[in-house]
């Protein structure tokens, strides 16, 4: 015998026996396992009613079950199928898998290692997992000590009725993930479409979690990809991670998302936990709509958690984008709905995004939406709308922040938004931003960036294409509870701003002797349109500085104080409020126009009136001076004048409190005011360009305005070329490149002084 034969036999020898019943194969499943596994395979399909014990002839290696194109369904009643791999890797390729409830796949570590990985690669018959006999009994399992991999790449649907698991089962380490895909696409083309769907028991769900809230890790990775096809998500699908943060999570379907109420806690979980972990990320897109259940959704959350040691900054909160390509996003209140992206205790608030990409597709948000970063160090986050139709928020909006300040929102789309229920940037260090920017905007509910106890108020903005209204139970807040200056309150549409007679507009200074009142500015019919401002509520910016002053500013085409208006501002030495209306001012008994009176002389009440309108007397506190006649402008510029022509190319207008000015009757001109003429009576007035008698057109809109093409030219009788929107993706990306941005530092705060205005979506005319 050759030297070399021996020692080939001597390591066969010593080598360890392989267990029958461990098989790498799929010949050797059909086979029976040596006899310790039964498997009735036919040429279609192939059913397996005992264990089959995964193990690679080799450390590291991977097992490939290939049944073909096979049905395979893992358990029969009254016998058990399983698949069990350890931690190793295996792959199983069919034309379907079943796991009936008496069977099983796994390939956990458990407690001493990692998970293994299993790959699903299917055909067409797709994924078919049934429920347990009882709540987390044979879960698809990839957990252990460091989640493994769970891969399923099918051509048809997927369907999960009961726990898949690829969590962390010690708190030493990280979760896993679970990435699954129903449906095929071929260089960006849909050759098979696939959806998937999730229910199963209360405490089931898909989940790739950290081992426990005090874990020192993260929550792992869970991808739900449609390619052609909707997901339906009804129980929990939670990523959630402890010191080290929540994980991520990504949704996308070519179709629809649906995202209902789970048995138990939360729908989408990526908080962070353990010593000020941070929350994770969650993104939901979809290709057509948005929407709940039966108009019911549960929990969203990517939360932050509190710090071991007190005073030490909290977890940030995560980011949460929603968006639909398609179609409108309508989620619901279920049992514990929210969305949240709340910061831990003096940390950060996160970022959260609700967006949908096709007009006039509408945005109705029932469930309470936040990103509140409190305690000393707290900053609110940033809360997001991009809408292509109307909006509506019924449970409110929460960005308050502690001693970094409130954070922002910016609310932003074609149609109306709607809000009821509190629309919160409030900080004890200051005031956050709010800013709406729409086709027309609702308050029926608090509107607040106040600042607290020390701190300035914030601001408020609103830009809007049509209607303004504040209802009756409307606030807008941006007032400074103690020792500060109120903030900035800026109101202007399109059409009529309607304050209701219970309504407030609060940018009060500070209770503290030597606090501003703050600024307040209110436009309808802006920049030329015909907008009135009807004001029956409560309006006011009242402080007590020798120095800084209060001011108002209201224009309109109609200006219309009701019997239980008032505008006040007095209180500052040098505080004004500022009137012009277009057309004419309209003051009720009753109602008060109310100014610092008998301080400095700058501290007035002013009004510009068109030439010929009625100057009210009555309301105003100091009264107005009676006009006198001087010339405005021209080589005889505050002269005495009885006509235009006493003013050597000027206008005899009235100095002092009330200005009264001519009509402009072309564009650029000045010292003069834009004419309101009435849209729909067949007769272009300045500044119409068209008027079609109350018919819009292609080349005539509502407001008695030509559009504008891309080319900038206007149209005549030809409809515009509006440039078309580009079509949806054939299937949306896994990740967004605008993924909201997590904010790690307070934002600024807003100087009421120097806060910008918000620009229009178009730019405007010139203005006369």
């Amino acid at each position: 015998m050759s030297r070399w034969l021996l020692v080939a036999l001597l390591v066969v020898g010593l080598a360890p026996a392989r267990d029958a019943a461990a098989v790498c194969t799929a010949a050797e499943v059909m086979a029976g396992c040596g006899g310790s596994c039964t498997a009735n395979c036919t040429a279609t399909a192939c059913t397996i009613t005992r264990t089959v014990s995964v193990t690679p002839p080799v450390a590291g290696g991977v097992c490939t079950f290939d049944f073909g194109t096979r049905e395979v369904t893992l358990g029969q009643p009254g016998a058990n199928g399983n698949f069990i791999g350890g931690s190793n890797a295996f792959e199983i390729r069919a034309g379907k898998l079943t796991i009936l409830s008496t069977g099983r796949l796994s390939a956990s570590g458990g407690t001493s290692a990692p998970g293994g990985m299993i790959t699903l690669t299917l055909g067409s018959g797709g994924l078919d997992v049934g429920p347990a006999t009882s709540a987390r009994v044979n879960p698809v399992d990839v957990s252990g000590a460091g989640g493994g991999t769970l891969i399923v790449e099918s051509d048809g649907d997927v369907s999960l009725g009961r726990l898949v698991l690829a969590s962390a089962r010690t708190t030493s380490t990280s979760a896993g993930k679970i990435m699954l895909t129903a449906g095929r696409q071929v260089s960006n083309v849909v050759v098979a479409s696939g959806s998937i769907t999730l229910r199963g028991a209360a405490g089931e769900g898909l989940r790739a979690e950290a081992s426990s809230s005090s874990s020192s890790k993260a929550g792992g990775t869970i991808s739900l990809t449609a390619n052609g096809g909707s997901i339906d998500i009804e129980n929990t699908v939670s990523v959630f991670g402890g010191t080290f943060g929540g994980g991520s999570m990504d949704l996308t379907a070519d179709n629809d998302v649906i995202l209902g109420v789970p048995p138990a806690g939360a729908l989408l979980s990526a908080d962070g936990f353990g010593d000020a972990g941070s929350g994770g990320t969650i993104s939901v897109l979809a290709g057509g709509k948005v929407s709940g259940s039966a108009g019911l959704t549960g929990a969203i959350t990517a939360v932050g958690h509190s710090a071991a040691l007190a005073g030490d900054p909290g977890g940030l909160g995560g980011t949460i984008s929603v968006e639909a390509q398609t179609g409108p996003v309508t989620l619901g209140p279920g049992s514990n709905g929210k969305i949240a992206a709340d910061g831990g205790p003096d940390g950060c608030g996160g970022a959260i995004t609700i967006s949908n990409d096709t007009a006039p597709a509408e945005i109705t948000i029932g469930v309470p939406v936040s990103a509140t970063g409190v305690g000393l160090d707290g900053a609110g986050g940033t809360v997001c709308l991009d809408g292509q139709g109307p909006a509506s928020f019924t449970q409110g909006i929460d960005v308050s922040g502690g001693g970094s300040g409130g954070g922002s929102l910016d609310l932003a789309t074609l149609g109306t938004i709607s809000t009821a229920g509190a629309v919160r940037a409030d900080g004890s260090g200051g005031g956050g931003c709010i800013s709406f920017c729409a086709g027309g905007l609702a308050i029926n509910g608090a509107v607040s960036v106040v600042g607290s106890p020390n701190a300035p108020g914030g601001g408020v903005m609103a830009i809007a294409d049509g209607a303004v209204a504040l209802s009756g139970s409307g606030l807008v807040d941006a007032s400074s509870t103690g020792d500060n200056s109120g903030g900035c309150v800026d109101l202007e549409g399109g059409g009529d701003l309607t304050i209701a007679p219970t309504a407030v507009i609060d940018a009060d200074g500070g209770a503290v002797t030597g606090n501003a009142g703050g600024l307040i500015c209110l436009v309808s019919g802006t920049p030329d349109l015909p907008g009135d401002l009807i004001v029956n509520g409560k309006v006011h910016a009242k402080g007590s500085s020798p120095t800084v002053s209060a001011l108002a500013s209201l224009e309109g085409c109609t200006i219309h104080f009701g019997p239980t208006a008032a505008l006040d501002t007095s209180g500052d030495r040098q505080a004004r409020n500022t009137l012009r209306a277009r057309r004419a001012l309209v003051v009720d008994p009753g109602a008060q126009i109310k100014t610092t009176d008998g301080g400095d002389p700058r501290s007035r009440n002013r009004v510009t009136l068109p030439i010929g309108a009625t100057v009210p007397a009555a309301g105003f506190s100091p009264p107005l001076a009676p006009p006198s006649a001087i010339c405005v402008g021209g080589t005889g510029a505050g002269q005495p004048c009885s006509v235009d022509g006493d003013c050597g190319g000027g206008t005899c207008g009235a100095p002092g409190d009330v200005l009264l000015l001519p009509f402009c009757t072309a564009v650029g001109q000045l010292a003069c005011l834009t004419p309101c003429p009435v849209c729909g009576n067949q007769l272009i007035e300045f500044p119409e360009t068209c008027d079609t008698g109350g018919h819009p057109d292609a080349c005539c809109n509502a407001t008695c305005r030509t559009p504008f093409c891309n080319d900038l030219d206007a149209c005549t009788t030809d409809a515009c070329p509006w440039r078309p929107r580009p079509p949806p993706r054939s299937r949306p990306p896994r990740r967004r490149s605008r993924q909201p941005r997590r904010p790690r530092r307070r934002p600024p705060p807003l100087s009421r002084r120097s806060a910008p205005r918000p620009s229009h979506r178009r730019p405007p005319p010139p203005r006369p």
